[in-house]
Formats: structure tokens, C-alpha cells, sequence
């Protein structure tokens, strides 16, 4: 249960950022939101593994990344400008 709340708020906060960056071009909760998604994933990571599900925490270590990188790419203020033009 406790997975599934960190998911959907992780969702909504990514989602208002979304708006947040396109009306004041500000990134801050895009990045919260990533902060928690990544956090989420890591929790399923660690229940996959003590459930020795070895594939399922595979497949579960390539959104982390790309949740990293995006955490890493908002973290450079040109990125979020070129958000904008588009």
C-alpha cells in the first residue's frame, strides 16, 4: 500500500511541476517528484529481491536509471529552458 501512495503522489507532484515549468520555468517539483518515484523504486527493488524475484528487480534497475538521469538532466538550468520551447 505504502509503495502504491509513494507512486501516485510521486505522479501528481511530477505532473503539477510540469505546469510549474512551463508557466514560471520552474523545475523544483519535477525534481521532488523524481526524488520520490526514485525512492518508490527503490522500495520495489528491495521487495523483489527478498522475494527472489531476480528478473522482476532487473527489469525494476532500468526505470531507476532512468529516473537518475532525469534527476540529473533538471539539474542544469538550459535543460528546463529547452523544456519550455517545446
Amino acid at each position: 500500500m505504502v509503495v502504491t501512495i509513494l507512486e501516485v503522489i510521486g505522479g501528481i507532484v511530477c505532473f503539477i511541476g510540469v505546469g510549474e515549468v512551463l508557466i514560471n520555468n520552474n523545475s523544483q517539483l519535477i525534481k521532488v517528484g523524481l526524488f520520490i518515484i526514485a525512492l518508490d523504486l527503490i522500495a520495489l527493488f528491495f521487495g523483489q529481491r527478498f522475494a527472489k524475484d531476480y528478473v522482476g528487480a532487473a527489469v525494476l534497475v532500468n526505470y531507476f536509471i532512468l529516473t537518475i538521469i532525469g534527476l540529473l538532466t533538471l539539474q542544469y538550468k538550459k535543460i528546463s529552458l529547452l523544456i519550455r520551447l517545446y
